[in-house]
């Protein structure tokens, strides 16, 4: 499953070419695709995917888990959303300055304001470090 509110995934993007079905959400019209790819438009009211219409699809064909891998700005939306039961980050010993990437695009005007998490585990995978957390209800 890809969201792409823009339908900007190449059609040669290597998750074409491996095996079983690629479903692409979007929140327009399909993109120049291989057969076979399931388009799903689901566009919300500012022309992004519909977060909670894509999650009630993919329980509609059974998938009652989903695991995301995402970037800051689906991540950001997602927890924006509510939609976030679990969050699973891999640290890397290394510190990159106020230039990089954030982990999530959301912002919050006060530290009351800031989502809570639930510590369950912190254990070292190679140099790196695994935290899994539980995100509290607001």
């Amino acid at each position: 499953m890809v969201v792409d509110s823009r339908a900007r995934t190449p059609a040669t993007a290597r998750l074409f070419a491996a095996p079983g079905p690629v479903a692409v959400a979007t929140a327009g019209p399909a993109g120049p695709w291989p057969p076979g790819t399931l388009h799903l438009p689901l566009p919300d009211a500012e022309g992004r995917v519909d977060l909670v219409a894509l999650l009630a699809a993919l329980a509609e064909r059974e998938c009652n888990q989903v695991l995301v891998e995402a970037g800051p700005r689906l991540l950001g939306a997602l927890l924006r959303a509510g939609l976030v039961d679990r969050l699973v980050v891999y640290l890397a010993p290394k510190l990159l300055g106020s230039s990089a990437r954030p982990l999530a695009e959301f912002s919050v005007a006060r530290l009351a304001e800031a989502l809570e998490l639930a510590v369950e585990e912190i254990r070292p995978v190679g140099r790196d470090l695994r935290l899994t957390a539980r995100v509290e209800a607001a």
